[in-house]
């Protein structure tokens, strides 16, 4: 399993930033996705002359509509997204992510809810949180703090 949240401090916090998981879940199926991301599209010295393409699915809409646009204000949503179009983009790769019903989507939780029985042993890929390596998100959490503070204070 993927022990995230309690390995890497800052990251960690995103999850809590609205006071309750709940209030972040979009992030984090965002964040999940960006480390499939990360996982699962290889890195190539060599220039690549074609586009990898791929599809997704999530049980979020809003996420399938910010990937699609590319663009939300909502915090922390934003950042993780930052991060995955730098990292779609060093690729060479494009998402397509859709909507795909809970009640559809069986092994999604499935994983959710730590049962792999379901799953080949073979495919998985051992992570730890804390070596998972970013090429904006570190420097946007540095600075998100004392923005969206700011911005609280003036609304």
């Amino acid at each position: 399993s993927l022990v995230f949240f309690g390995s890497h401090r800052k990251l960690g916090s995103l999850a809590f930033v609205k006071g309750d998981t709940k209030r972040v879940i979009a992030a984090l199926e965002l964040l999940a996705t960006l480390i499939a991301v990360q996982l699962w599209v290889p890195e190539s010295d060599r220039r690549q002359l074609s586009i990898v393409s791929m599809r997704g699915f999530t049980h979020n809409k809003s996420n399938e509509s910010l990937v699609r646009k590319g663009m939300t204000t909502k915090f922390p949503s934003t950042l993780i997204l930052m991060e995955l179009t730098e990292e779609l983009a060093s690729k060479n790769s494009q998402l397509e992510l859709s909507w795909l019903r809970r009640d559809h989507n069986q092994l999604a939780d499935d994983l959710t809810n730590e049962k792999f029985d379901v799953f080949d042993s073979a495919f998985r890929i051992p992570l730890k949180g804390e070596e998972l390596e970013w090429k904006v998100l570190d420097k946007l959490l540095r600075h998100s703090d004392s923005f969206y503070k700011e911005v609280k204070a003036r609304k």
